[in-house]
């Protein structure tokens, strides 16, 4: 099941939620998160229960894994913790998943909806990210930094051949950010 190729007859769920522009038509769907919540088959009468394990194996990583698609997205996040269901569900996957696949996912998405403390949490300011790279795809990375400065975060990005260490640079960028 989980090598079959997404195509106009059949669609998984995990690869619409790649997408941001699909994420956004997908959260205005009022049952689209219940339907994830279903889709991790924690409930023992669930009507998928007797299917082989594999199966069910497959199914609840898939939904997993656009749980931590989501979770990761600003309108995803807000929308997950909005939903009393969803931490609960994603800790008993985290728990004891059906897959290590799932497992992983569910504590990805777990980590994103999280503050540092451990509580659910709403996007509180600007996350910071670091982007290396071989200098002849730079084309391709400058279109991933506008991308993600579009959707809020802080990057630091070598576009000049940086000199010295890459320690003092950052350092350096760093201080420049928070001038701003």
């Amino acid at each position: 099941m989980a090598n079959i190729p997404a195509s106009s007859d059949n669609v998984q769920t995990a690869d619409l939620c790649v997408s941001d522009v699909n994420k956004t038509l997908l959260l205005h769907n009022p049952d689209f998160i219940p339907y994830l919540v279903d889709g991790l088959l924690l409930d023992p009468d669930h009507p998928r229960a007797g299917l082989p394990d594999h199966a069910k194996a497959w199914l609840q990583t898939m939904h997993a894994e656009c749980f931590a698609q989501l979770a990761v997205f600003p309108p995803g996040r807000e929308a997950l913790l909005a939903d009393a269901s969803v931490m609960q569900a994603l800790q008993a996957v985290a728990d004891g998943a059906l897959s290590d696949e799932g497992r992983e996912f569910a504590q990805s998405a777990l980590a994103a909806l999280r503050d540092d403390q451990g509580h659910p949490t709403s996007h509180s300011g600007p996350k910071h990210v670091m982007l290396s790279y071989q200098w002849s795809w730079q084309s391709i990375i400058v279109r991933i930094h506008e991308s993600l400065a579009r959707r809020g975060y802080l990057v630091w990005i070598d576009l000049e051949m940086m000199k010295g260490t890459t320690t003092d640079a950052m350092s350096e960028a760093i201080e420049d950010a928070a001038v701003m």
